[in-house]
């Protein structure tokens, strides 16, 4: 969990009131604060990794006025239209694309809020950039460079700067093998033929996103104007950033200005910190937390956690436009502001209610049909193996010779090994076999677990997730009688006795020496000898034969018996 520290002086200071350490306490943890330690005048406290914006004193201390009534509902920021440009080039693409800017104005800096800002750069890295992939934050002293700017990309040796930390220039290509931050985060540039880097008129290096700034914009206790450079991927969790830090150094006295940034198809002009606007249902909402409200007291909660809340005319009376300030981007749907509705009310005043009729926790009846499944294999004499459900396209696909362009592959991969979730069990199983290829034989080994499915008519994550079982035997005397009598024992063990087979065709089944399974006029699989090629794609030197089923069908089969 990321955490901040308070200084009670100061958290007072800028409550502007003398709150003791209890009521401090008290009144962090209702806005969502879990305090850590109490310890030289500090505080210490966790927040849930949702709330970004908690990442900054300025944050916390905006949050708890609303709360302790000195400062309530929608904060009013102020941008001044800045004249400064920043030019995309298309060079950028296809390597980072995207990017958002900002100016803060008259900021007073000391040494403590250099430090301070230095840590909400790196919060917000790995809050809302995910490792600075999605975003990348560069903060600059606005006043050593001469604007416009442009955002373009490079060749790694054709530009050399000096980077923070550093004493002599280096081109691109050697800050990645050199340089600290250049080693971290290489690998999020250098697959490319470009490296992205943002120039003033002059052409001096601002910085080399997503990797470090140059010496020449580094920020001191002298700096009175700051520029801000978000990259990335992600234009949602970019401007988050951007909205995050733009909000802290208002509250902290700056004066914002806008940026307008030049896209070959749009312009940009950022930040805009407007908030966005939500219908929320009072009646639904009350039934969900158990409280009988008034207009008026629905009105003052969202004021305390620092929303807008109208009455919106309609037939029952009932719907409210809720306006949601500009770095709260948690606010995904009409529950979450529900659950405002709950902080704003005060959660310490919500009585919980026992059940009037007290209920007993028990196994849903899939997992009932899944423990079943798991007794019956493995008193089948068969070894229970749980693989992951991530795995890669050589082993699901290319080594199985076939190829299923129905599945999901992952955005940002840690590594080649784990790039796309599974669509069949059977090439874990075989992956299990390969390692134990010079354990004895035979080898028999079942998993039931998850695949995931393209699957259009889910309009929220357009995929669905199954549940497969596959077994198989690696033996010398391996073959389609042995896994045919292996899967009609479980199969009759399960109580289904209507059983047929019907000719398949699947590119890692051998010929003629395979079939798909039928029970009660339901397919529920497929069952075979392992061809092989695939077995020797997966270096298995004795022969194979294996089964795998969709739960699913299995459900349906037994609801006919």
């Amino acid at each position: 969990m990321p955490s901040i520290e308070l200084e009670i002086e100061e958290l007072n200071q800028l409550l502007g009131a003398a709150f003791s350490i209890e009521d401090l306490k008290t009144n962090l943890s209702q806005i969502g604060l879990d305090i850590e330690s109490v310890e030289n005048g500090v505080i210490k406290a966790e927040y849930n990794p949702n709330r970004p914006d908690y990442c900054t004193i300025e944050g916390v201390v905006r949050q708890l006025k609303g709360r302790l009534g000195l400062e309530k509902g929608l904060p009013d920021y102020k941008i001044d239209k800045g004249s400064i440009t920043l030019t995309v080039d298309e060079s950028v693409a296809e390597i980072r694309p995207l990017i958002v800017c900002g100016v803060a104005r008259n900021v007073v800096l000391d040494y403590k809020r250099i430090q301070r800002l230095m840590k909400i750069q790196e919060d917000l890295h790995r809050l809302v950039g995910r490792n600075r992939f999605k975003a990348a934050i560069g903060v600059h002293d606005l006043d050593k460079v001469n604007p416009p700017f442009k955002y373009l990309g490079v060749k790694p040796e054709s530009v050399k700067f000096t980077p923070l930390g550093e004493r002599v220039e280096m081109n691109l290509k050697e800050i990645l093998k050199k340089h600290p931050k250049g080693v971290e985060y290489a690998h999020l540039v250098n697959k490319y033929d470009r490296y992205p880097i943002i120039l003033d008129r002059e052409g001096e290096v601002l910085s080399f996103p997503p990797i470090i700034n140059g010496v020449l914009t580094q920020v001191t206790e002298e700096t009175e104007n700051i520029f801000l450079d978000i990259t990335g991927y992600s234009m949602s969790n970019i401007l988050m950033a951007l909205n995050i830090l733009s909000t802290a150094l208002y509250d902290s006295g700056a004066r914002l200005e806008t940026v307008n940034v030049k896209y070959p198809d749009k312009t940009l002009i950022t930040p805009t910190l407007e908030p966005e606007v939500m219908l929320f249902n009072k009646e639904k909402a009350l039934k969900t937390i158990g409280l009988t409200l008034s207009d008026k007291e629905i009105l003052e909660a969202f004021n305390r956690v620092r929303f807008r809340a109208e009455r919106v005319p309609d037939k029952k009376g009932s719907v409210f436009k809720i306006y949601i300030p500009p770095y709260r981007f948690d606010i995904l749907h009409e529950i979450d502001l529900v659950e405002e509705l709950a902080i704003g009310y005060g959660l310490d005043k919500i009585e919980p209610v026992y059940r009037s009729t007290p209920t007993t926790g028990s196994y849903s009846i899939k997992n009932k049909l899944v423990t079943q499944l798991r007794r019956i294999l493995i008193g089948l004499q068969l070894l229970e193996v749980v693989t992951t459900s991530l795995t890669n396209e050589e082993d699901q696909f290319k080594r199985m010779l076939f190829f299923d362009e129905d599945h999901v592959q992952l955005l940002n991969p840690v590594s080649g090994e784990y790039t796309i979730f599974r669509v069949n069990i059977l090439p874990s199983l075989l992956k299990v076999f390969s390692i134990n290829r010079h354990a004895p034989l035979p080898q028999r080994i079942f998993e039931i677990g998850d695949v995931l499915k393209i699957d259009e008519s889910n309009m929220e994550t357009k995929t669905r997730r199954e549940v497969n079982i596959a077994f198989a035997v690696m033996d010398d005397a391996a073959n389609y009688t042995v896994i045919k009598e292996l899967t009609e024992a479980f199969i009759r063990e399960l109580g289904i006795r209507d059983i047929s087979y019907s000719h398949i065709e699947k590119p890692f089944i051998l010929e003629g020496r395979g079939g798909s399974l039928t029970c009660n006029n339901v397919r529920v699989g497929w069952i075979g000898e392992i061809h092989p090629q695939v077995l020797n794609n997966f270096e298995i030197e004795y022969p194979v034969c294996a089964a795998e089923f969709s739960l699913k069908n299995i459900e349906e089969a037994l609801k006919k018996n």
